[in-house]
């Protein structure tokens, strides 16, 4: 797979999109781009930090979708606090990469608005990189952020999900991706398959990482629609120990003894009760299990008496609970209360083995 040496930032005076910056200089401005709502054309805000001595170029994008504000929070912290002192290199930040569904709250009473675009909520933003000059309003914005990839040696996309453990999510046979999210410091590292998508390059780090050979991470972080501190911390460490790796900033990356390894949409198996009720799960998110070790209880809503017992079905790590849209823990019969991930044996060897000891123990995974 295609992956390129690193250009370095050597330039005094940087200009992206409006935000100009000289060398230990941060700016913001925006990016323009030819779509429009309501009559008023439509406007990408980014941040340019420069530091004082060459480096790499990372960039950092969040807000792809409706309701992730964690990854936003993040890239707003990050900026306001990089030391452009102590920067090598350049950071490049996109905290609302889609203005159109993450500011919808603001004109929700708007109908000439909402009717306008209605339509654009249908369309996926991470399915349509690097987006098209005469597409509609969403390829259109990813077309104009597109344009500034050419600067960049790194790319870390920002998401948010619910009730699933915190990833950082790669695509397999990319290397450079791969160190990337080891020293994240993020506990969890799903590896996909690069086609598994549909779409294909439309996806923005498949875009990133096989058209342009920009070594690239998503990650996702837990919760939708509302800020949560323990998750903004932890997309705070994610970049610190990304930056870190990179050599922007001094100091090492702090790895995380208790990362894991899963293939994403592979090897994993879903716990679904045949009693209905109120689900108390007995496992946290994360946490390494063995085959038939008990993840959680359904008790009737009459009774409040347990009806049934759910075991895990396998050896692995439980990652996630209900995948029903208001993720309650008041399920049907057959919807979903758990789901369970074998661990991944990647090329270089096995990921640690699940177990009761295991979840007291430390150890790097291999990868």
């Amino acid at each position: 797979m295609m992956e390129r040496s690193a250009k370095g930032h050597h330039r005094q005076i940087s200009k992206i999109g409006t935000a100009v910056a000289n060398r230990g200089e941060k700016a913001w401005g925006a990016i323009p781009t030819t779509a429009t709502i309501d009559g008023n054309a439509v406007a990408i805000p980014v941040g340019l930090a420069c530091g004082m001595k060459p480096g790499k170029t990372l960039l950092l994008l969040a807000g792809q979708h409706c309701g992730e504000l964690n990854g936003m929070e993040v890239i707003r912290r990050t900026f306001d606090a990089v030391d452009v002192r102590k920067l090598r290199g350049r950071l490049i930040v996109l905290p609302v990469a889609n203005p159109l569904q993450i500011k919808w709250p603001l004109n929700r009473e708007n109908p000439h608005w909402l009717k306008e675009v209605a339509d654009l909520f249908k369309v996926n933003m991470n399915r349509v990189w690097p987006g098209k000059r005469n597409g509609n309003a969403v390829e259109r914005m990813a077309y104009a952020m597109s344009r500034v990839f050419p600067e960049v040696d790194c790319l870390i996309d920002f998401h948010t999900w619910s009730s699933q453990y915190p990833a950082a999510i790669v695509k397999k046979g990319f290397a450079a991706g791969l160190r990337l999210a080891r020293h994240s410091g993020i506990g969890a590292v799903a590896l996909e398959e690069p086609d598994s998508l549909v779409g294909g390059l439309k996806d923005l780090q498949m875009y990133a990482s096989r058209k342009l050979g920009i070594p690239a991470m998503t990650v996702e972080l837990p919760e939708n629609r509302v800020l949560t501190e323990k998750n903004i911390q932890l997309g705070l460490k994610v970049v610190q120990n990304t930056m870190r790796h990179l050599k922007m900033l001094p100091g090492k990356p702090e790895p995380n003894p208790q990362q894991f390894f899963i293939t994403y949409n592979k090897h994993f198996h879903e716990i679904r009760p045949t009693a209905e009720g109120l689900f108390v799960p007995l496992k946290d998110l994360g946490e390494l299990v063995a085959k038939g070790e008990l993840l959680g209880r359904i008790y009737s809503m009459d009774t409040f008496r347990p009806v049934q017992d759910l075991g895990s079905p396998v050896s692995g790590v439980l990652f996630a609970f209900s995948d029903v849209d208001c993720a309650t823990n008041i399920l049907r019969r057959g919807e979903r209360a758990a789901l369970v991930y074998e661990l991944a044996i990647t090329a270089s060897g096995r990921a640690r083995a699940p177990g009761a000891d295991a979840r007291r123990k430390t150890g790097q995974a291999k990868a």
